[in-house]
């Protein structure tokens, strides 16, 4: 029977690697079967030129393709408005590997949450500068308040008062002359003694009206305008609180 047997031999040659082949063919037979090698004459070799090359190795592997220089967006609105990233959507995004410059839009994402908060921080931006200015405004009106007491409304109570005291101490001086005039009268003659008792009875009260408008002058000017300013001064300190 005749069976034909590749052998490979392999070499170093130059720079790369050079398989040769021969295929021997050839018959023989012996008492215990098929021999595969026949006689040396009988071998034919099939040769090819040796020549220097370089060999291509090719590996085919499985991997994933990445750049070596990339550059990562990230959404600033995450961490101005305190938004997470994950419940914006996204509504458009370019395609990968899409050459793009600068200004191009990559990524378009659902904006009406970030729309919605930035009105609702526009409308508490809007109310703090009117907290602002309504307790600017209160200062100011703390401040004309104190002035406006100091200066003109405890004036006025205080001229007032000395007014209606020196009024009734007019008073009680024609009151007094007019009572010596009766008592006169009355011893000549020309008065009765009812008509001096009312005299007297009048310069009695004017007396009396007399003391308590001194008193008032007196709790005006150690108790009430102090205390009064005081008050203003407190209002004007509570206002400038709120202000700074």
């Amino acid at each position: 029977m005749r069976r034909a047997r590749n052998a490979w031999r392999m070499g170093w040659i130059g720079s790369g690697l050079l398989l040769t082949m021969a295929v021997p063919v050839g018959t023989s037979r012996s008492t215990h079967g098929l021999s595969w090698f026949g006689p040396e004459s009988a071998r034919v070799y099939t040769t090819a030129p040796v020549r220097r090359t370089d060999l291509n190795v090719t590996l085919v592997a499985g991997g994933r393709v990445d750049s070596a220089d990339r550059m990562i967006i990230e959404c600033e609105l995450e961490a101005t408005m305190g938004m997470s990233w994950g419940s914006a959507a996204i509504l458009s995004l370019v395609p990968e590997g899409t050459m793009v410059k600068k200004g191009d839009v990559l990524c378009s994402l659902d904006a009406s949450r970030y729309e919605e908060a930035l009105r609702l921080q526009e409308i508490h931006v809007a109310q703090v500068g009117a907290d602002f200015t309504k307790a600017e405004l209160k200062l100011e009106v703390a401040k004309l308040a104190v002035v406006e007491y100091r200066e003109g409304l405890m004036q006025q109570s205080l001229r007032a008062l000395k007014g209606q005291i020196a009024l009734r101490r007019a008073d009680h001086e024609r009151a007094v002359d007019r009572l010596g005039w009766a008592h006169r009268m009355l011893q000549k003659g020309y008065l009765s003694r009812a008509q001096v008792a009312t005299d007297e009875s009048s310069v009695a009260h004017i007396e009396h009206n007399l003391k308590m408008s001194e008193i008032a002058l007196q709790m005006f000017e150690v108790w009430t305008a102090p205390k009064s300013l005081k008050i203003l001064d407190a209002d004007v300190l509570m206002a400038l609180s709120i202000y700074n």
